[in-house]
């Protein structure tokens, strides 16, 4: 499988022996349909909610966050699962918010064990980060320091294994082999499966990554990872999956109009967008999947709270509504997202065209009194009653508070 620069290359100079590139979107190819995953939340699942009320703190006593800790929601039980310190995962039970049930998972030291088994040095020390209900039996979960996924089963406490990814402290990029390939992390990472397979945003590699498991013609099953879209380097450009670039993505979530949403932070001055990504039907049997990548919120390298329309069409700049370090994006059955401006620690909503700060009157009160600290880790899910979560994790991790917003 060619790099991701290689792509582009490719690609680009397709372009322009061609002229100019056509228009994905003009594609007869329809969308390939993504059905949700009816055991967690990862968009487009859940009761159908719309979310304007303040929100109140969840009272935690056990759970200790880490610098990167994130929060996702089981639909197939009314539960959240959280990384904390130490390479821990906790299981909240949320049937009456105010008084949770926390229990651990996976303890601290048992992440470490087992990388340590996978040839880890083992003074090696883990982070958790973002989360996914996978399915009945496992939640998936990106850890840090070694830029893999790591698989948990949700059955029994202490059971953790390799999902995806070359077990090492430098980061890298390789498709392939789900074992051999490479990821770099370091920052918190957005996790999404659906019918189609395994989502994954790769903020170092700036890019999105797949994870799928092939069947060939004797029944052997292969898992393999490959790079949806992104060039490797930080940059924010629209256009076909194999040109499209991102600056830092780190979430990424699944609506129900078989498109996925990709909230690009915009570390290294572009981005500070949230994107469209849309895979067509037909595949490349060179490059993997056909499809594009648009921005719907915001203008590249533009980082602020603003209301406005989306960027999908002709409106004013004036008009244009801007995102600050978006993160964390959250699909519902409503048709909205749902997001958090990791810059100004405001809640955000975009609605199809209309882009607003859902827990106050306009953004500007937002900013003036947002909801969340700034400039932390965030997360946000959907519980199986319906109730948004966002995980609210100051800067250093050593303070988290679990927000609860009701329909």
């Amino acid at each position: 499988m060619p790099s991701p620069a290689a792509r582009a290359c490719v690609t680009l100079a397709l372009c322009l022996c061609a002229g100019a590139c056509r228009d994905a979107r003009e594609s007869v190819d329809a969308p390939l349909a993504f059905e949700p995953n009816a055991s967690g939340s990862n968009g487009c699942s859940g009761p159908a909610a719309s979310f304007s009320v303040a929100p109140q703190a969840v009272p935690l006593a056990s759970f200790a966050p880490g610098y990167a800790s994130q929060v996702t929601a089981a639909l197939d039980q009314d539960a959240l699962y959280l990384s904390g310190s130490d390479a821990s995962v906790w299981v909240v039970d949320v049937a009456d918010p105010a008084a949770p049930i926390e229990q651990v998972l996976v303890s601290p030291g048992v992440v470490a064990a087992a990388l340590a088994l996978m040839g880890v040095d083992p003074t090696v020390v883990p982070a958790l980060s973002g989360l996914a209900v996978l399915d009945a039996q496992t939640l998936l979960v990106a850890e840090l320091a070694t830029n893999v996924i790591l698989a948990v089963d949700r059955t029994t406490t202490d059971t953790v294994s390799l999902y995806a990814g070359l077990p090492l402290v430098t980061p890298g990029h390789a498709d392939g082999i789900a074992g051999l390939a490479r990821f770099s992390f370091g920052t918190a990472a957005g996790i999404c499966p659906n019918s189609y397979g395994v989502f994954v945003a790769d903020p170092g590699n700036h890019a999105l990554r797949l994870v799928t498991d092939e069947v060939d013609e004797d029944g052997t099953l292969t898992r393999v990872v490959t790079t949806l879209a992104g060039i490797g380097a930080p940059l924010t450009a629209d256009g076909v999956l194999q040109a499209a670039a991102f600056d830092t993505p780190t979430g990424v979530t699944s609506t129900c109009f078989d498109t996925l949403i990709v909230s690009e932070r915009g570390d290294f001055g572009s981005g500070a967008v949230l994107r469209g990504v849309t895979v067509l039907s037909d595949s490349n049997p060179f490059f993997g999947p056909d499809g594009f990548v648009e921005t719907l919120v915001g203008e590249a390298g533009n980082a602020d709270t603003r209301s406005g329309v989306d960027a999908t069409g002709e409106e004013a700049a004036d008009d244009l509504a801007l995102a600050a370090g978006p993160t964390a994006p959250l699909s519902t059955t409503d048709g909205e997202v749902y997001w958090v401006d990791s810059q100004t620690g405001v809640l955000r909503r975009w609605s199809g065209r209309d882009v607003d700060c859902p827990l106050a009157s306009d953004c500007d009160a937002a900013v003036a009194a947002p909801s969340f600290g700034a400039t932390g880790a965030h997360s946000v899910c959907q519980s199986a009653a319906g109730d948004l979560y966002v995980l609210d994790v100051e800067p250093l991790g050593l303070t988290a508070t679990l927000w609860r917003i009701a329909p």
